[in-house]
């Protein structure tokens, strides 16, 4: 006799997070040093992480010129930014450096599932920026219009959808009641194309994401996160 198919779990049920005090988080882990340039981009969702789990560390922000200093001298891992120096250890690459945060915050799953599906928010926001890097690059102005232009009306739309998709209709975040990595780079990406930097991708194009625009709303509420963007203003 076959057995009745087990009953579908809703997707995504509230996780489990990696709950650490600041007390413990400034007793078990070294001084930590963020260096970026003073913009957003890579290094800010190492940037939110810490500061909505309430892990002190040291915000370094270069200039183009620093940084090539200090690439030529061999004093970057991998010759790119950000780095997170933690004590003596430097570590590079923004995901990793990402996830790392998140786990000192308590905010990343316990579940390793969860962490997946909290990854699948995070990549495809990696997704979209992949998608406008050769943009970034052409040095020719027709077709780099045309680049532009073929980002808004054909390749952005779906991956916005997509991410609206993975949003739970109702709900705040993506997953449970408090942010986790997934929203921190939702929000991210959001600023950036809210600000209307991409000549021909103009910021209405997030108009018809309106679960994404309230999760958004909802994470610049976040004390942490309003703080953060207010004592750079």
């Amino acid at each position: 006799r076959a057995r009745p198919a087990p009953s579908p779990t809703p997707w995504p049920p509230r996780p489990q997070l990696r709950n650490r005090s600041p007390l413990s988080i400034t007793m078990a882990t070294p001084p930590l040093r963020l260096t970026y340039f003073n913009i957003e981009a890579r290094a800010e969702p190492v940037r939110l992480a810490l500061k909505i789990g309430g892990v002190p560390f040291e915000d370094v922000r270069l200039t183009r010129e620093a940084f090539m200093k200090r690439k030529a001298e061999g004093g970057f891992p991998t010759g790119q930014l950000p780095i997170l120096e933690v004590g003596s250890v430097m570590l590079s690459q923004s995901h990793g450096l990402a996830r790392y945060a998140a786990r000192l915050a308590g905010i990343e799953p316990a579940d390793p599932l969860d962490a997946a599906k909290v990854d699948m928010v995070a990549f495809t926001v990696e997704d979209v920026y992949q998608k406008i890097a050769p943009s970034l690059r052409e040095q020719d102005a027709e077709r780099k219009a045309a680049m532009r232009a073929d980002l808004a009306a054909n390749t952005l739309p779906p991956l916005l959808a997509a991410l609206e998709a993975l949003l739970p209709e109702g709900a705040t975040f993506f997953f449970g009641d408090s942010p986790t990595l997934g929203d921190i780079w939702l929000l991210v990406l959001h600023r950036y194309l809210s600000k209307g930097v991409l000549d021909g991708v103009p910021p209405s194009i997030l108009e018809p994401y309106t679960r994404l625009s309230a999760n958004v709303a909802a994470m610049m509420a976040h004390p942490a996160v309003a703080a953060h963007y207010a004592a750079q203003a």
